[in-house]
């Protein structure tokens, strides 16, 4: 894997593929295995990355410099961290 990419794995079926995400240094699933939220991600806080395209959207948030402890709520539509 190159610098900046997660592996992706298919528990069941074995697959693997890299999934870029330049910065990210911590990721949460999202439950309905969609996307993950990524923390660092494109030199911001925190990010929703598309789990089959890798494409992101940044969250903006106003006088947030970092995120950790990244976790999702069970209808994929809240996130809660520190």
């Amino acid at each position: 894997m190159r610098a900046g990419g997660h592996l992706i794995t298919y528990v069941r079926a074995g697959d693997t593929r890299e999934l870029p995400c330049p910065g990210c240094n911590e990721v949460a699933w999202s439950p309905d295995g969609h996307a993950f939220a990524a923390a660092g991600v494109d030199g911001r806080p925190l990010g929703l990355v598309d789990a089959v395209t890798g494409a992101v959207t940044p969250i903006r948030l106003k006088g947030v410099e970092s995120v950790r402890s990244i976790s999702w709520a069970p209808g994929s539509d809240r996130l809660a961290f520190l």
